[in-house]
């Protein structure tokens, strides 16, 4: 599992709704030089998965169970996840307007990362964390643009922004604006 944790909570309509925040997707490869006379080639050290947000939402005086209402594991098919596109990363803000609910993603494309063995040591000395690297440097520099879902009733929703046949494109019609906090 990529999630790392619940990112945003809110009440409606008697339930409690909380968004997750999934690790972004990026491969990281690392390049050599000829050795032996041998030409440079890349060995891929890791591929994360592009796995995007879900919305569970939780009732207590119903059956006291959580329920997926966006995403969610069907065997292994993970298509609904992030409204559809896995590039929406994480709910980033939930709120309550006019008796529907509004969802603002966080929206990042995979990346692919590739370093020198001397550019690696080099980065990992001088700060320490790879994951950081990964996880705000380099990954977060590319997006589709975010999005805006709303529902009336927790599980049926609705595009109001980035449905580019009845509204602005994602982000606003700049994919550079790539979250809604």
């Amino acid at each position: 599992n990529n999630c790392w944790g619940i990112r945003t909570l809110s009440v409606f309509k008697g339930y409690l709704y909380a968004g997750t925040a999934e690790i972004p997707s990026v491969t990281v490869s690392l390049k050599t030089k000829g050795i032996f006379d041998r030409p440079p080639y890349e060995v891929k050290i890791f591929s994360s998965p592009a796995v995007g947000l879900q919305i569970w939402r939780f009732n207590s005086s119903d059956d006291q169970k959580w329920q997926c209402t966006v995403g969610g594991l069907i065997g292994w098919n993970r298509s609904a996840n992030g409204f559809g596109n896995n590039n929406n990363i994480y709910a980033w803000t939930m709120k309550v307007f006019n008796d529907s609910l509004y969802v603002g993603t966080y929206n990042v494309k995979r990346d692919y990362v590739s370093f020198s063995l001397k550019d690696l040591i080099k980065y990992i000395m001088m700060n320490g964390n790879l994951v950081y690297l990964l996880g705000s440097d380099l990954v977060t520099k590319k997006s589709d643009g975010c999005q805006i879902w709303m529902t009336n009733d927790g599980t049926h929703w609705i595009q109001v922004v980035g449905n580019e046949t009845s509204g602005p494109g994602n982000g606003f019609g700049d994919v550079n604006n790539n979250g809604i906090r």
